[in-house]
């Protein structure tokens, strides 16, 4: 069952699937993958085994990091040879939060000028700052309503995260939150409503955001609009 699909900077396609618990990289354009992580259908919690892994996210290095997401509750950063453990992200990290638990690490972005990592930490409702070389909590993020699915990192003014949460009684819907100021800078959603957003990411050219809703069969486009 593929679950989370990211594309990187060499157009390679990652693509985690949690009924195999496995993680696949593709190369452009290949019908098979050139590196595949975990064992199928064997779930597990050590460096080898995955359960139900979530998503990825890669950097310009070609490291890359997993959120090991359903089960497991931690992110695991990996040489990219997939062969190396180079961090392990687990709840000892979140110590002095409430919860100071990962509740489904469901969707990662990166912002590697500033060496952070996002966490989109759902049942817990808010977005989870660390640096991305040592795995040091950084900050916790509650501004997104119930449920967060996911989050995505643009730098435009200074750095802003887009983020989806949903399916709640209220309606689902989008976030472009500041990193600078901490605030939301706006709150956007379809004239039609989401159904289920699962996914969210823009385009690094002209900051159209793009989200994913799996309850409709839908990938929804919204153009970027200037904050007053």
């Amino acid at each position: 069952m593929p679950h989370g699909l990211t594309i990187d900077h060499e157009g390679n396609t990652w693509l985690t699937d949690v009924a195999m618990h496995q993680v696949f990289k593709f190369p452009r354009g290949a019908k098979h993958p050139t590196l595949t992580l975990g064992e199928q259908f064997v779930p597990g919690s050590d460096e080898q085994h995955f359960c139900k892994p979530t998503d990825v996210a890669v950097d310009s290095d070609g490291n890359f990091f997993v959120a090991d997401g359903y089960c497991n509750s931690r992110v695991m950063k990996f040489s990219p040879d997939g062969k190396e453990v180079l961090l392990t992200i687990t709840n000892a990290k979140l110590q002095g939060l409430a919860p100071d638990v990962f509740q489904i690490p469901h969707s990662l972005s990166l912002d590697e000028k500033n060496r952070r990592l996002f966490v989109a930490d759902r049942e817990n409702s808010r977005v989870l700052e660390f640096d991305s070389i040592n795995g040091n909590l950084i900050r916790e993020i509650h501004a997104f309503g119930e449920r967060v699915f996911a989050v995505h990192y643009h730098p435009e003014q200074g750095g802003v995260l887009h983020v989806v949460n949903g399916p709640i009684d209220s309606g689902a819907q989008g976030f472009t939150f500041s990193l600078n100021s901490g605030t939301v800078l706006q709150h956007w959603k379809p004239s039609l409503n989401f159904a289920e957003p699962h996914d969210v990411t823009a385009d690094p050219r002209d900051g159209a955001v793009y989200v994913a809703d799996i309850g409709s069969n839908t990938v929804w486009k919204f153009k970027r609009r200037e904050s007053n």
